[in-house]
């Protein structure tokens, strides 16, 4: 028969989190938040573009602004 011991041993083995898993559930959330700030950037970008139409910002403040981005472009 098993020992306390062992069918704790048991027990975890079973409800343990392995570090593939916690791999992949850390790349998907990676992926996850990429999309996001993507369209949160484009988001910003169309915001700049459309306050320099109206004149609200010169072309050097949308081109300082467009420069700082979580992405290279």
């Amino acid at each position: 028969t098993k020992t306390y011991v062992d069918k704790k041993i048991d027990e975890l083995k079973t409800t343990m989190i392995t570090k593939d898993y916690l791999d992949e559930k850390l790349f998907d959330l990676r992926g996850d938040l990429i999309v996001v700030t993507r369209k949160e950037d484009q988001k910003v970008d169309r915001v700049i573009h459309k306050l320099r139409e109206k004149k609200i910002f010169s072309d050097a403040d949308a081109t300082e602004l467009l420069a700082v981005t979580p992405f290279p472009r």
